[in-house]
């Protein structure tokens, strides 16, 4: 004999569903509706601050690809030639290598006569 459905029970719904579980289902069981209904200023600053947060993870994700950029462009330059062979030309004439347009023009020179590869020995400089 089958006792019927059980007090409190909906005989439309599965007996291992809970009503309760379905967010939608019960408006205040949900935080955001309560704080709706009781601060709604509460609510608006919240909004607020959550528009901040967003936009402040988005200006620190363009910062962080800003900055790997830089580092790149940094490292770059260390490595160039210019950079690399500059002190070392000087240091064979510093006499003729005081004027800085000199040492450029001579080592636009050199950089072509290179094909821009560094010569890893300084012994012959």
């Amino acid at each position: 004999m089958n006792p019927g459905p059980e007090p409190g029970s909906d005989p439309g719904l599965d007996p291992g569903s809970n009503p309760s579980s379905d967010p939608g289902s019960n408006p205040g069981s949900d935080p955001g509706f309560i704080l709706s209904l009781s601060h709604p200023e509460l609510l608006a600053d919240i909004r607020t601050l959550q528009r901040e947060l967003k936009e402040l993870e988005q200006k620190f994700g363009k910062a962080q690809s800003d900055d790997g950029v830089f580092a790149a462009s940094r490292q770059r330059a260390k490595s160039s030639f210019f950079a690399i062979m500059r002190p070392r030309l000087r240091k064979q004439n510093p006499a003729k290598y005081v004027d800085r347009s000199a040492l450029d023009r001579d080592l636009m020179i050199l950089q072509q006569a290179l094909k821009n590869k560094v010569p890893l020995e300084e012994t012959y400089d």
